[in-house]
């Protein structure tokens, strides 16, 4: 327990009778000396205060532990943590993948330290029971009598102290390399009080993941390539490794000391670190030597808990590419050790600067909290749920674990850490209320009779298996090979790059011809979802933003004109600005070179002082051009050309496919 301050230190509070501010002295009044006073003599109270109830609570140790005893022995057995996850079968890693909850809670209690029990007199109050935790609390009665209460918390996996650090590796972070490898994104955060064992678990965590993220790269090639000698063109994955620190809004690259970067979303949607330095990895020492060099520049600070508290957000970026699938995105594994978290008791005697940074962490941790619920909550619920990943920097990096419509398949876990001691109990409390609300029970209702055609999610695998062959040109796709006996809903958990390689193994399959099929479910899926999200007495369009049909109009300034248009008519290039989308006359002479992809679209970027634009051209994709993918265009933002005003024909109205990242004509009139 925090002492009281030092008898020097209030001597100089209570003898000093000026005060020197930029104005120069100023006098200390009587009436503020003793006020000065005064609150020395309650803070000095209540720490007395606080220090008789831990020795009354340590004195109380044989009564506390005997009812433990007791209860624990009315408790049902603890269920056994998860073992069919080992590194000696790759399969039934990606096999477990498949049934796995997208966003995992874990709890991990921490053993009682030597140094609590010998000088301190300490003594656990936390039942590891899995899946569940009790928590045991004593409450102290006006007349002196004490009342001890049993909270039970329960969760997806619980770790007692007795689990080492390669069960609780097995069990939650394991399971997510194969889905890094497969081009998906794997999530662990680790959260707790300052003095909990998070930074313990995390570490152990990142030496395991070094370990055995090449060997599993390894076995991956040797899976897909039974003939593969081992040795030829290596695994066939690069892997990258960046280290950042996240303090409030700012963020710090901890591999090129502490250099400000940036944390960008770009037009498509996609989230960037800029500035970041990403380190090649190809050996396990190379990937701990950096960890290593990251954590030693990451903020530390001591606090009442902890002498070397974590005072940031720690994320370490795994980068994984595929050079046998260049289509598919690179692989995203993050391990973030977040920001130990305090109570006002414990930050009660901090600096102003301390007690700000508390509230800056305790902020983000808040919007970690909604992210994280709310997107699990999309899959339980019909109502519309607000996702705020947008709040903060943590998690607009993380922005795709949250994002209901990204593509990407991406598995969350957090682990909460406890310290079992009974002087630990209201932090531990405060930790399981954060942490209980994060677990959201999957929907019990039953499927509907009749499956919705346009919701992969519901298909059965004949539905599925149908679906395949009535969306590949000339059915090359074999749907045995693709899809042998998983339903619509397994499929869409497949990770895009384990899609694409089922899908090269048909004779004649390309790789960006699989991409297109897949981003083609995945269409279909966000677009059921956004179907089942909208908010009451919302039209019952599908489409996220409702766009109106679109006619291009000749230039005319007349409002005699644009008033015998009808409502769905764009407006003349009078009202053209930056950032429109506008199509280009092909009958002009700027354009005898563009007449085999007409209509042409551009977008405007700037005006000139004579009429003229500077636009960046939209590449038609030629080879999409049958049935639903019609008419899609590439925005080359980089391909910039100035234009006069008699070539723009007039304004078109276009939707963003955020599946593949291209753009599609709404109902154009050429």
């Amino acid at each position: 327990m925090d002492s009281a301050p030092s008898d020097s230190h209030s001597s100089a509070l209570h003898d000093n009778t000026k005060v020197v501010n930029d104005d120069g002295p100023i006098a200390v009044t009587p009436l503020q000396t003793n006020a000065s006073t005064a609150f020395g003599t309650s803070n000095s109270s209540i720490r007395d205060k606080e220090g008789s109830i831990a020795n009354r609570l340590r004195a109380q140790k044989d009564l506390v532990t005997k009812f433990i005893f007791d209860a624990a022995t009315k408790l049902p057995p603890a269920q056994p943590l998860p073992t069919n996850q080992t590194r000696a079968s790759l399969n039934s890693l990606f096999g477990s993948a498949l049934e796995g909850r997208d966003h995992t809670v874990c709890v991990r209690v921490r053993p009682l330290l030597k140094h609590e029990q010998d000088d301190a007199g300490c003594y656990s109050v936390v039942t590891a029971n899995n899946p569940a935790v009790h928590v045991h609390s004593v409450d102290f009665r006006w007349n002196g009598r004490s009342n001890i209460r049993t909270n039970k918390y329960d969760a997806d996996v619980v770790f007692g102290p007795d689990d080492s650090t390669d069960a609780v590796y097995n069990a939650i972070a394991l399971p997510l390399i194969p889905l890094v490898l497969s081009n998906g994104m794997g999530t662990l955060l680790a959260y707790g009080q300052t003095g909990s064992g998070k930074t313990y678990t995390m570490t152990g965590i990142q030496e395991r993941v070094a370990q055995d993220i090449f060997a599993l790269a390894e076995q991956h090639r040797q899976t897909r390539e039974p003939g593969w000698d081992g040795v030829t063109g290596g695994s066939g994955f690069e892997f990258t490794l960046s280290f950042v620190e996240l303090m409030g809004k700012q963020a710090f690259d901890l591999l090129s000391d502490k250099k400000p970067v940036s944390i960008l979303e770009d037009v498509f949607g996609a989230v960037h670190l800029s500035g970041a330095a990403e380190e090649p990895v190809t050996t396990p020492a190379r990937f701990l030597e950096l960890v290593e060099r990251g954590a030693s520049l990451r903020r530390t600070e001591a606090t009442a808990k902890n002498a070397t508290s974590s005072r940031s957000h720690a994320v370490c970026c795994i980068r994984v590419k595929n050079t046998l699938l260049p289509e598919a995105e690179d692989g995203i594994l993050y391990l973030v050790d977040l920001a130990g978290s305090e109570s006002n008791s414990d930050s009660s005697d901090h600096s102003r600067e301390r007690i700000a940074e508390t509230k800056e962490i305790n902020k983000s941790l808040g919007t970690l909290k909604d992210c994280f619920r709310n997107r699990a909550l999309i899959d339980s619920t019909d109502s519309h749920v607000h996702i705020p990943f947008r709040s903060s920097r943590l998690t607009l990096l993380l922005k795709e674990a949250f994002d209901p419509a990204s593509a990407r398949q991406a598995r969350t876990t957090v682990i909460a850490n406890l310290a079992p001691g009974i002087t630990d109990v209201p932090q531990t409390l405060n930790t399981m209320r954060y942490i209980a609300p994060l677990r959201v029970p999957v929907r019990s209702t039953s499927p509907p009779a009749i499956s919705d055609p346009s919701n992969p999610a519901v298909w059965t695998n004949a539905q599925l298996r149908t679906w395949v062959r009535a969306n590949y040109p000339g059915s090359k796709i074999d749907p045995a090979v693709l899809c042998p006996t998983e339903s619509g809903k397994q499929m869409c958990r497949l990770p895009m790059g384990e899609f694409i390689a089922r899908c090269v193994l048909c004779d004649g399959v390309s790789e960006m011809s699989a991409r297109l099929l897949y981003e083609k479910m995945w269409k279909l899926l966000i677009t059921a979802r956004l179907r089942a999200r909208k908010r009451p007495g919302e039209a019952a369009a599908v489409k996220s933003k409702p766009v109106a049909k679109a006619k291009l109009k000749p230039d005319s300034t007349s409002a005699a004109a644009a008033a015998d248009d009808d409502d769905d008519a764009v407006t003349t290039t009078a009202d053209l600005k930056p950032g429109t989308f506008i199509a280009l006359n092909p009958e002009h002479e700027g354009m005898r070179d563009k007449l085999n992809t007409v209509p042409v679209v551009a977008l405007l970027l700037a005006p000139h002082a004579s009429g003229a634009w500077t636009v960046a051209d939209m590449a038609n994709l030629e080879e999409e051009k049958e049935g639903d993918e019609a008419g899609r265009y590439e925005l080359l933002i980089e391909s910039k050309r100035v234009v006069p005003k008699a070539m723009i024909k007039g304004r078109v109205e276009v939707e963003y496919v955020r599946t593949s990242r291209t753009y599609r004509l709404c109902g154009v009139e050429v």
